[in-house]
């Protein structure tokens, strides 16, 4: 009996090692880009005054050990530091340079495994409005002190060919949420004649989506799930 309870054992710790193998396999054919800044520049066109440019330097990274494709830049701005809502979305105005060459690329952009390029996003967006307002926001640095910043930083978001989207640091981000988080604002008439209902079912899908998006991002983390 022991001689059998000790290869039922030997067999129990062989099929764990191997489960812990083939979930580290995985985790490495996760999908993940991620985006190592070296500089951003903001600035008025010089020939257009309603004109903003902005120039993003940087190393983009493919930190999988299969292929992908980035196939959209987005420019954002987030509303809250946890990136479930925006103040600003968009992709109009893109154009991408390779460093290297200073020739310019289209998307998509193809990556071998374990690829780096590196590269200049530019966005040339209208410096007017929404944009204008976002810009042009500043707040003290500290409480205590004169000096100013910046309120909103303006920050891409790359999306894969698997409808995946990435921060700049490689999370993948909830961009269903974040859609029906904006339309939040049509509800605002609903409120103001007393009718909570429709607010509450939207709320709803909003819980649902971050409680989906929880769950695909487990088996995201543990490689099985693309």
């Amino acid at each position: 009996m022991k001689v059998l309870e000790i290869i039922f054992d030997i067999g129990s710790i062989a099929g764990l090692i191997s489960l812990f193998i083939a979930i580290f396999a995985s985790i490495r054919k996760k999908p993940k880009f991620s985006f190592d800044s070296l500089g951003i520049i903001g600035k008025v066109d010089s020939n257009d005054e309603k004109k903003y440019r902005f120039e993003f330097t940087g190393i983009l990274k493919n930190q999988s050990i299969e292929e992908n494709t980035i196939i959209r830049i987005y420019l954002v701005v987030w509303d809250n530091k946890k990136n479930y809502s925006t103040l600003r979305w968009g992709y109009h105005g893109l154009k991408i340079e390779d460093s290297k060459t200073n020739q310019e690329i289209e998307l998509p952009l193809s990556f071998l495994p374990r690829e780096a390029k590196k590269l200049k996003i530019i966005y040339d967006i209208d410096y007017i409005e929404r944009d204008k307002r976002l810009i042009e926001a500043i707040e003290p640095f500290k409480p205590s002190l004169s000096s100013f910043v910046h309120k909103y930083e303006y920050e891409l978001v790359f999306e894969d060919i698997n409808e995946n989207y990435y921060d700049k640091f490689g999370k993948i981000m909830n961009i269903e949420e974040k859609n029906l988080r904006w339309l939040i604002p049509n509800f605002v008439n609903d409120l103001q004649k007393g009718d909570s209902k429709p607010l509450s079912l939207h709320r709803r899908k909003i819980f649902k989506s971050r409680l989906k998006f929880r769950i695909k991002n487990f088996f995201q983390n543990i490689g099985i799930w693309k």
